[in-house]
Order: structure tokens, then C-alpha cells, then sequence
């Protein structure tokens, strides 16, 4: 995440990296760590 943007492209790439057999998973995780760090920022 760069910017509070998720790089979908990159997506296979790490999956294949890291050996993740749940892609869906790890997107949705990456969403919601993307949400929450989004509200942080606007709370203080």
C-alpha cells in the first residue's frame, strides 16, 4: 500500500512470492488494513 492505494496489479506476483494459496483472503485483509489506517488518519 503506497498512499492509502492498493496496487492490484501486484496482487499475483506477491502470491506467488509468499506462496499464498488464498487470494481472496489475503485481498480482503488488504482492504480492511486499508480502511482502517484511511479512518486513523482522518481521527487523529
Amino acid at each position: 500500500m503506497l498512499g492509502g492505494q492498493i496496487d492490484w496489479s501486484a496482487l499475483p506476483v506477491i502470491c506467488d512470492i509468499l506462496d499464498i494459496v488464498d487470494p481472496e483472503t489475503l485481498a480482503r485483509d488488504l482492504v480492511t488494513m486499508r480502511d482502517h489506517f484511511a479512518r486513523q488518519t482522518k481521527h487523529g
